[in-house]
């Protein structure tokens, strides 16, 4: 089911749960075949999985998991500074 919703979906927002790099630090929303951190493959060689949900979606607290993509967006992470 999931495969299908993703083909109708042009647009995402999104983070990674690696390194917590997403659309309000790019500033950009994902398109439906990027799936990979981009950062997280460029400065490490690793193909991490995005969490993404619906652009049509507000972004979604912690305590509320988006359901339509099924995935829940990775709690944001503080550089230590």
């Amino acid at each position: 089911m999931a495969a299908v919703l993703d083909s109708k979906i042009g647009f995402w927002h999104f983070q990674c749960p690696e390194c917590g790099m997403g659309d309000q630090e790019f500033g950009r929303l994902a398109e439906a075949p990027d799936i990979h951190c981009e950062v997280c493959l460029e400065d490490q060689g690793q193909a991490v999985v995005l969490r993404r949900w619906p652009a049509d979606q507000t972004v979604p607290s912690d305590s509320q998991a988006p359901t339509a993509a099924g995935v829940t967006p990775a709690k944001r992470m503080r550089l230590a500074g």
